[in-house]
């Protein structure tokens, strides 16, 4: 009995000191257990789940480096849109001049919507509209300079301008449209050249967005000819 009560009070004297001091891990436990942290760690697990389902590449201790790209920035509306821009391009008059402006357009593609020229003495003054964008815009003006005997190229269209082209035209017209024909023709201020008995001739000034409501009123009327001059302007 004795020696039972020695072994368990032996017992028990050395289990109450593991309660109440708990022994610290080793140094080497410490590091082993902290690398065991970082392999498992819920992170890398999540990385490499994310690297499995996007196929990324992985470092060497289990990582995953994921590199994503900014998307591009869009271009400024101001550059990127398409709009007639008008060109005035102050030469001096000779032979050939006209063949090599309109060539400076036609080599590039770019499509000329009206084209005017205006002499005086020596000189000459082209007034072009072209459509594009600021970049064409910019590409024509640098071609511009470039030429031979051309002393100026400017671009209108962010200045104040008095503008205004000549439209001459023919329509279709009997007993039953003629009224209706001259009364439109008199809203737009418009003059009417000649009548016979199938057509009337009608002559019309004005800016380029006259023109095209012009067009549109009498277009149902049937158009047999159109001739229209180029847009000219002048600084206000």
């Amino acid at each position: 009995m004795a020696a039972a009560a020695t072994a368990t009070g032996l017992s028990k004297k050395s289990f109450l000191p593991a309660l109440s001091k708990p022994t610290l891990p080793s140094k080497l436990g410490r590091r082993n257990f902290s690398f065991g942290l970082k392999k498992h760690s819920p992170v890398i697990t999540t990385a490499n789940t994310a690297a499995s389902s996007s196929g990324s590449g992985s470092t060497d201790n289990g990582a995953v480096s994921v590199t994503r790209m900014a998307p591009p920035l869009p271009p400024s509306p101001s550059t990127s849109r398409v709009k007639c821009h008008t060109i005035s391009v102050f030469v001096g008059d000779e032979s050939g001049i006209i063949n090599r402006i309109a060539g400076v357009f036609a080599r590039r593609g770019y499509n000329i919507e009206s084209l005017a020229v205006g002499l005086n003495k020596d000189k000459a003054l082209f007034t072009i509209v072209v459509s594009g964008t600021e970049k064409v815009l910019q590409q024509v003006v640098e071609q511009l300079n470039k030429l031979v005997n051309v002393l100026k190229v400017e671009d209108l269209s962010r200045e104040p301008q008095v503008e205004r082209e000549l439209m001459l035209i023919k329509l279709n017209a009997d007993a039953s449209t003629k009224a209706e024909i001259m009364w439109l023709v008199d809203i737009f201020r418009g003059k009417i050249v000649d009548i016979s008995e199938h057509f009337l001739t009608i002559e019309v000034t004005g800016d380029p967005g006259k023109m095209a409501a012009v067009l549109r009123n009498l277009s149902k009327f049937g158009i047999k000819e159109l001739a229209r001059t180029g847009k000219v302007h002048f600084h206000v």
